[in-house]
């Protein structure tokens, strides 16, 4: 599958710093698991791993983003 670099803009535009900021808390570890992938697969790594970070905020001892407190 190849995907237009016009959609993939769109999509990283639309899945930016802003959206996880008030979305990746919200989300499942599957799910914004399978974001961060569609977003590395478009070469964004940094949103990816934005996603990541902001979704581990939320996760609990167990969870699979789970990071303990320093």
């Amino acid at each position: 599958m190849v995907i237009a670099d016009d959609v993939a803009a769109d999509f990283a535009d639309a899945f930016g710093m802003y959206c996880s900021g008030d979305v990746a808390t919200k989300l499942a570890c599957s799910e914004v698991d399978a974001l961060a992938a569609m977003l590395t697969a478009i070469g964004r790594e940094d949103l990816a791993a934005v996603w990541i970070e902001d979704h581990a905020e939320d996760d609990e001892e167990g969870d699979a983003h789970y990071r303990p407190p320093l």
